[in-house]
């Protein structure tokens, strides 16, 4: 062609030595993996006399190719240069090992100072070394290659003959291990079959005479733009301060990611059905799940076919349920709804419904009829797949489907079509609704592919081994369970363990069973077991508590500065709780509390937190613990996952999105909102976050969540309620923007306070946690401050999944500062003598407009006012500062005339300040105090006290579980993590300990309300009942204010509260009138109220009877229902008088009662139909 050219030969290209700056490097990676090699422990390196590593700086390489191409372009350049620093500037290989070993010994000398970590300060003195070729192949990577081969082969040629399931189950463990070990070790080995001809072999040296040669006859003002000079180069100050640094900024990121990846060989299925069959196949005889049901519960055992299945018969079962699917008429590309709590079951019906080739809809077991028949619809389905506790749930079939119970649908049915043994990886497995299921709901497509991809990349990083033990307590139906706590533990043969029904009582007998070597679980369920934990510390004397707490304190330190992890040991009856062998523990679905990390820390038990969304089948990021803990980011992408900042600002904030195979394939039927979220592969997953140095996400909140302060700063809630939240003197907390008039949002906190100790009253405790929220504001700017901050008694209300629902605590928080306002303005009012005040305040308590309140209004007759809402009228008096009348005077007046002139005001309002109570002589906390009649206490020391509690509680478990037999059912739904009321029918004396002893653990924390004048009213009773039992004493006859002051202020210590609505025993057994008193309750104290029916009480001791007799009645059931959730029942009354919504709650009481006692479905809760009506009109209005 005529072109000039001249050839050009690079040696080994390194980091820049001038040019841009020193240590540039963008990729030139050619003694990076060597160098890197001794960072990681690599000590035998090959290396043969005199051999040179040929370095040469990438400017120069760079100097040379432009210098050369300047020649050729002029006709003046030879055939060939050679770019080298070895002719004139050796760099040997042995010298070269010899920096390298000095470079670690001063990075990790450094480093050791820094962490003071014995790891690290022993890890400074393992150098590499220089060896002879052969000595290499003999006694390094090569030979351990060969070992780990030859006991593969071993495994594979002896061990299936040995038998035992134990021995078996220990030699897939080491013939996973070893094929891990094989697989580590093949880089290395191909790193050196590339190097050693070089470093070990025959001796080059790359002549450059043509170079030299060439930059003589250059200008000296071009010799300056162009410097080759490799023979001024300081091989030891360029090794050390520019390549090293050079390759530790470009290079050693890429590589260490690399590395730090488990390559433990899984298999990589393409779809679902392929990763089933192939686990049949290699598992075939091993257990895959189990089915763990107490004793009592002999039902739920009965439901199960066999409390094992192996993974043949899980094939065997999925054959089954297909056949039966296919002579239902289901087609392939239709959609079947699966719905069940786990069990085995939903397994086989769910690959069934594949092999069917369907496409599964698993729905949350707890869903209404209309909320199933709306998810249908949705999905355009006609068959249900449904467990017999879910049908038995609904009570009858919804509309438009074709209900099939899991029993009927694994007998089988003759085959009519073959079976589908795999699919399209871009074919949609499963349709999951994550939002909307009263409206319209929004179904997330997620395709074979999706999970398949998913399912093998969490396989290769969580420590899970064939025949370990995975226990199952999370909904099937979400996706973290379906993929991390199913699909992984069958694609590495492991097995999964499901319980009849999810208590602390039965999480703890499965966990003790020593089978379980993983849990997967959210914030809630490892809240639940630290705070368990802590409650048994609390527990012991004071001295024990502070040694274990010392000794995790230390045992912490331990960890983080050296490599040992010795928990088991030091804290073994802990981890025998656990079982002992438990050791891989996952949490997801939200943001671990640091307090609880770090204790499972201490402990020695690692938790691995994973990041992601349904959208993302969901997984996108997991962060693998280390012995040193580590936490405020949620890890690296998972491998094949890209993660990005979209629309970063200063501070590197913005948006997450991801791309990957396991990216959803868009919303059902739902264009426009799978264009908002899909953008050319990329998730908006609406989280914020960033990116810290090592590449791991830190996420700051959710971008619909973002505060926009006045003056244009983003504020990002999770930030601030990390800093806020640091105190023991909270529970927990939750951070909103409130909108002004003027568009701006108010940094507002909802929060909630730790339980009252000893002689701490509640305002107390909410003006040091004011105090601390002042300390923490004084170290953030103005526009970072929370500006609004109230109180909540009770749990914040949360979702499923246990995340806090923002929307629900802007509104409680919008209601409070209407609340405040109002009140400041009954103030102002009151300051300047106007008698208004009282009608707006009459008004407001019981929710109607202001202008319908007036003089002549009449309390009962047209304000309903009832013995509650005169409670609600003290208390609110004294709130605007007011002495109130005492309750029977209240409850005597007709109009809001007769309440002005018993204020002593005529038609005005007289301020009055609250005089100083009377010294008292009774103490009001324990009311075991002197007497007013002179009665002199019989003071019990509290060891006699404590002894008398076991005594009574050995008695009531002889009496609960020998001389009555005791059946419990829905133990399921007992609520955990905060205080409850418990409503029960009351027929017999029996009631309170049968109550207790059904709750399990739960029963400790049971009080319930006495009366006065009955159980306390002389010194014995006073003594026994107030030191011996949970009961609470109240006035039956005097103040209703006071009696309910005092069970809302058990409720506020933590106890649950025993409530029995008809207020005395039935004598026959027929439910009396229900009392709204629970109403006021749960919603005063922001409760849930728990349903139970107890039945046989009155029959074994009936109204009148000195002692129980179990000869007429020896079989005791207690039936408990799902919870009244508080935030539904306010939602039920919003908007109604206060009288109404407690007779509206109260109705829901009785229903959910009754329909324990008849064996009918819990009912919906709905308002009556005239409540209806009324609601609308005052919404009219």
């Amino acid at each position: 062609s005529g072109c000039k050219y001249a050839i050009v030969r690079p040696a080994i290209v390194g980091s820049a030595i001038r040019f841009p700056f020193p240590g540039w490097n963008e990729g030139f990676t050619t003694s990076a993996p060597l160098i890197f090699m001794a960072l990681k422990g690599h000590r035998a390196y090959p290396a043969g006399h005199k051999l040179i590593l040929d370095l040469i700086p990438v400017d120069l390489v760079a100097a040379g190719i432009l210098g050369i191409a300047g020649a050729a372009c002029i006709g003046r350049a030879q055939r060939v240069y050679q770019l080298a620093s070895g002719d004139v500037n050796p760099l040997y290989v042995r010298r070269s090992v010899e920096l390298s070993a000095l470079s670690k010994r001063q990075s990790q000398r450094a480093k050791a100072e820094r962490t003071r970590s014995l790891r690290d300060w022993i890890d400074a003195w393992l150098e590499p070394y220089t060896v002879s070729g052969e000595t290499y192949l003999r006694t390094s990577t090569p030979m351990f290659r060969k070992l780990a081969k030859a006991g593969r082969e071993l495994i594979a040629d002896k061990g299936a003959s040995w038998g035992a399931p134990v021995t078996t189950a220990l030699l897939a463990r080491a013939d996973q291990a070893l094929a891990t070990a094989y697989k580590k070790l093949a880089p290395v080995e191909m790193t050196w079959e590339l190097f050693l001809p070089f470093v070990a072999g025959e001796r080059f040296v790359f002549q450059c005479a043509h170079t030299r040669a060439l930059w003589r006859q250059l200008s000296p003002r071009d010799r300056e733009k162009l410097p080759w000079d490799p023979e001024r180069i300081d091989w030891r100050r360029y090794w050390l301060d520019v390549h090293m640094k050079g390759l530790e900024e470009w290079v050693f990121p890429g590589l260490e990611e690399e590395s730090s990846k488990d390559l433990r060989e899984l298999l990589q299925p393409k779809d679902l059905l392929q990763l089933l069959n192939a686990s049949v196949h290699r598992y075939g005889k091993r257990i895959a799940l189990r089915f763990f049901a107490g004793g009592e519960n002999a039902r739920e055992l009965e439901r199960t076919r066999d409390d094992r299945v192996t993974y043949e018969e899980l094939g065997k079962f999925s054959d089954r349920a297909a056949h039966s699917l296919a002579a239902l008429g289901v087609q392939p590309g239709e959609r079947v709804l699966l719905l069940s709590e786990n069990r085995p079951e939903w397994a086989m019906a769910y690959f069934g419904i594949l092999k069917a080739g369907a496409t599964a809809a698993p729905l949350d077991s707890q869903l209404s009829l209309a909320e199933i028949e709306n998810c249908a619809v949705a999905a355009k389905a006609k068959v249900l797949v449904a467990s017999p506790r879910a049908l038995e749930r609904l009570g009858e079939v919804p509309q438009g489907l074709r209900a099939v119970g899991l029993p009927e649908l694994l007998r089988g049915a003759p085959p009519s079509r073959p079976l589908r043994v795999a699919a399209a990886a871009d074919e949609v497995a499963s349709i999951l609704f994550t939002s909307g299921t009263t409206g319209k709901p929004k179904g997330v497509l997620l395709t074979h592919r999706n999970f398949a991809s998913l399912a093998s990349k969490i396989g290769t990083l969580f420590d899970l081994h064939v025949g370990e033990g995975l226990l199952s307590v999370l909904p099937l139906h979400h996706t973290f369970e379906f993929s991390c706590g199913l699909l992984v533990p069958l694609l590495v043969g492991a097995e999964i363990t499901y319980l009849d029904e999810l208590t602390a009582d039965r999480l703890s007998e499965a966990l003790e069973s020593g089978r379980i070597h993983a849990l997967i679980g959210v914030p809630a369920l490892w809240q639940l077991l630290h705070r368990r934990i802590t409650q048994e510390l609390a527990a012991r004397p004071r001295v024990v508590e502070g040694m274990v707490q010392g000794a995790m304190a230390l045992h912490g330190e331990l960890r983080n500065r050296t490599p040992f992890n010795v928990g088991k040991l030091l804290f073994w009856p802990i981890h025998r709780k656990f079982g002992g062998n438990l050791r891989l523990l996952v949490s997801g679905g939200a943001a671990l509390p640091e307090e609880v990390h770090k204790a499972f820390h201490e402990l020695g038990l690692d938790l691995t937190e994973g990041y992601g969304l349904t959208e993302a089948a969901p997984v996108l990021s997991v962060t693998m613990p280390r012995n040193e803990r580590r936490s405020g980011n949620v890890g690296p992408p998972l491998p094949g996952i890209e993660i990005r900042i979209d629309d970063p600002d200063a501070e590197g904030v913005g948006e997450v999105i991801a791309k990957g195979p396991n990216v959803m394939a868009g919303y059902l039927d739902d264009p426009a909102s799978t264009a908002k979220v899909l953008e050319k592969g990329w998730l908006r997953t609406g989280d914020l976050g960033k990116l810290d140095e090592e590449g791991h996400l830190v996420l700051v909140g959710r971008k619909k969540d973002l505060i926009l302060d006045a003056s244009g700063k983003n504020v990002y809630p999770d930030e601030l309620e990390e800093l806020y939240g640091k105190s023991p003197l909270l529970e927990e907390l939750s951070v909103v923007g409130l909108r002004d008039e003027r568009g701006h949002d108010r940094i507002a906190c909802l929060a909630v306070a730790r339980d009252p100790e000893a002689g701490e009253t509640r305002e107390d405790l909410r003006g040091r946690i004011r105090d601390h929220f002042a300390q923490v504001s004084a170290d953030l700017p103005l526009w970072k401050r929370v500006k609004i901050l109230h109180f909540w008694e009770g749990e914040l209300p949360k979702t499923a999944t246990r995340k806090v629902k923002r929307p629900q605590v802007v509104e409680e928080l919008l209601r409070m500062e209407r609340a405040a306002r109002s009140g400041a303005r009954v103030a102002q009012a009151a300051a300047k003598g106007e008698d208004a005040w009282l009608f707006e305040l009459l008004a407001d308590l019981v929710r109607k407009p202001r202008e319908s309140v007036g003089p002549k209004t009449r309390l009962v007759a047209d304000l309903g006012f009832d013995s509650l809402l005169v409670a609600e009228l003290s208390v609110a008096l004294e709130k605007a500062g007011v002495v109130p009348p005492d309750e029977g005077r209240l409850a005597s007046m007709e109009t809001a005339s007769d309440l002005a002139r018993a204020l002593d005001v005529g038609m005005g309002v007289a301020l009055a300040r609250r005089p100083s109570p009377p010294a008292a002589t009774l103490d009001q906390e324990s009311d075991i105090a002197q007497q007013a009649d002179g009665e002199k206490e019989i003071q019990v020391p509290e060891s006699v006290a404590a002894a008398g509690r076991a005594a009574i509680g050995f008695f009531q478990r002889a009496l609960y579980g020998g001389l009555f037999d005791i059946e419990v059912s829905g133990k399921s739904h007992v609520p955990s993590g905060a205080p409850f009321l418990v409503a029960a029918n009351h027929s017999s004396h029996l009631d309170v300990g049968l109550v207790k002893s059904a709750l399990g653990d739960e029963g400790h924390k049971l009080a319930s309300l006495a009366a006065r004048d009955y159980f306390f009213d002389n010194p014995w009773k006073r003594a026994w009942f107030g030191n011996f039992t949970n009961l609470v004493p109240i006035e039956r006859r005097g103040s209703l204010k006071e009696s309910l002051q005092t069970a809302v202020r058990t409720l506020e210590y933590g106890y649950h509260l025993l409530l029995f609505p008809e207020g005395t025993r039935s004598r026959d057994g027929v439910l009396q009138e229900f009392k709204p008193a629970i109403a006021y309750l749960a919603l005063a104290a922001g409760v849930d109220i728990f349903p139970v029916y107890l039945e046989g009480t009155l029959e074994a001791m009936p109204k009148g009877a000195f002692m129980p007799d179990p000869r007429k009645r020896k079989k005791l059931r207690v039936r408990m229902g799902p919870p009244l959730r508080i935030a539904e029942l306010r939602e039920l009354t919003q908007g109604l008088s206060r009288s109404s919504a407690y007779r509206e709650i109260t109705r829901h009481v009785r229903l959910a009662i009754e329909a324990l006692r008849d064996g009918a479905p819990p009912p919906r809760i709905a308002r009556a139909p005239h409540l209806l009506e009324a609601g609308a009109a005052e919404a009219a209005k």
